[in-house]
């Protein structure tokens, strides 16, 4: 007479012996617990999928357990995804599914189920920032021959922002509370905060004062902003011929 597996021993197969189909089913049942849709499970599955397989390939001697992973466990899964060649946005997507199996494995290890616990081994952990160039090479007074000094100072900020490491999404989608101006501060995503420059200041300075905090700095949407910085490279084109 086959025994049926109880929760706590398909949690302890995938923590100990990395068993897919105990996995699968651990992460199944918060899943429903958590009333997630069935793309999200699917979603979060690849990413556990992908764990087991990091930790499939791992030394015996020095695996950890999977439902004990430590901050520099899952530094190590994301530098392996970075040598796999996928997306960014595929490996952040692999990472939240790999901290949804985590926590799952600790929820359900012991009986009654624990889903509130804070082990997180994956907070505070993402894969490593890309280096984003300059998408135009222009000098700011190349921008003096448009016609619109507000339209010519969302420009500059926009430049000097995507110097100072922000995305074009991520400056479109900044509004002026996400600025002090006192310690020159911009607030990107993610809550990480960046010190600007003069650049920066000059630029505000030549904006209109907002109207309230969650007003845009540029009102733009990534698609235009995008548009006006291939019109900058146009100029700036123009000008060395």
């Amino acid at each position: 007479m086959t025994t049926r597996k109880s929760l706590q021993d398909h949690a302890l197969a995938a923590s100990r012996h990395g068993s897919h189909e105990s996995a699968r089913y651990v992460l199944r049942f918060v899943a429903d617990r958590k009333s997630w849709c069935e793309e999200t499970f699917r979603a979060r599955w690849d990413g556990a999928a992908a764990l087991l397989t990091w930790w499939h390939d791992l030394d015996p001697t020095v695996r950890p357990p999977l439902d004990d992973l430590k901050a520099e466990d899952a530094r190590n899964f994301l530098s392996y995804l970075e040598t796999q060649g996928l997306a960014r946005s595929t490996m952040k997507g692999y990472r939240t599914g790999a901290a949804a199996l985590t926590y799952a494995l600790r929820a359900c290890r012991k009986h009654p189920v624990v889903l509130a616990h804070d082990h997180a081994p994956f907070k505070g952990v993402h894969p490593t920032p890309v280096k984003r160039s300059l998408p135009v090479s222009v000098e700011v007074a190349d921008l003096s021959t448009m016609a619109s000094p507000q339209a010519r100072a969302k420009l500059e900020l926009l430049l000097a922002l995507i110097k100072l490491g922000l995305s074009v999404p991520e400056v479109c989608s900044r509004s002026w509370r996400n600025v002090n101006l006192q310690d020159r501060l911009i607030v990107g995503y993610r809550g990480r905060c960046l010190k600007f420059g003069v650049e920066v200041v000059a630029a505000l300075e030549g904006l209109p004062p907002p109207r309230y905090g969650g007003q845009r700095l540029l009102g733009w949407q990534p698609d235009a902003a995008r548009r006006w910085l291939r019109r900058v490279k146009q100029i700036d084109e123009t000008a060395a011929q």
